[in-house]
């Protein structure tokens, strides 16, 4: 009878164990519907780094295939070409776009930078990763910092596949942090 016992308490402390470990461990990095949200305010500079799943920008992770691929793939760069639509700081702080950088090993680079967009996706090289990501930085510029009194994410309507936003802000009032979604996209600084 003592054996049983302590052959249950031996079990329970490995499932105990087993479990602290996985509730310990931090979310996979690549996962579809959420997508990570840096926000680095220095004075009247903002500094966003957007990092997400393809799948929840276009519903696909590899490079564009088809015609209508190729043309989701554009309309989603110029989606995100306009920044100042998607992240929607304070009007009253009257934050412009600086510079933005956009990268995905599964697009073309020649989709991604700034001009226009070529008429035809390059061919693709077949090193792209199955499940790739899209990385974006955009800066802004304030010129009334002190008026900055939170963010609007405005990403989840022209991007379906998305439904969590983790977002970080980190400023010289301190750091914050939330999960907004489409019916609570707004996080006060």
């Amino acid at each position: 009878m003592r054996q049983s016992h302590v052959c249950a308490a031996l079990l329970m402390a490995l499932s105990w164990l087993a479990w602290s470990a996985f509730a310990a461990s931090p979310l996979p990095p690549h996962q579809h519907g959420y997508a990570d949200l840096e926000v680095l305010i220095d004075g009247a500079q903002i500094d966003v780094t957007l990092d997400t799943p393809l799948y929840n920008l276009l519903a696909f992770e590899h490079p564009p295939r088809t015609a209508a691929e190729q043309d989701k793939a554009r309309q989603m760069v110029q989606l995100l070409r306009q920044p100042a639509r998607l992240l929607v700081f304070s009007p009253a702080a009257g934050c412009q776009v600086r510079d933005l950088q956009l990268y995905s090993p599964a697009l073309p680079a020649a989709l991604l930078q700034d001009g226009p967009a070529p008429a035809k996706a390059e061919t693709a090289t077949p090193s792209v990763p199955p499940h790739s990501n899209l990385t974006g930085h955009f800066h802004f510029r304030c010129q009334h910092p002190e008026a900055l009194g939170q963010l609007r994410v405005e990403l989840f309507n022209p991007f379906l596949y998305l439904t969590v936003v983790k977002v970080q802000i980190r400023s010289d009032k301190g750091e914050k942090a939330a999960l907004l979604t489409s019916d609570k996209n707004s996080i006060p600084f």
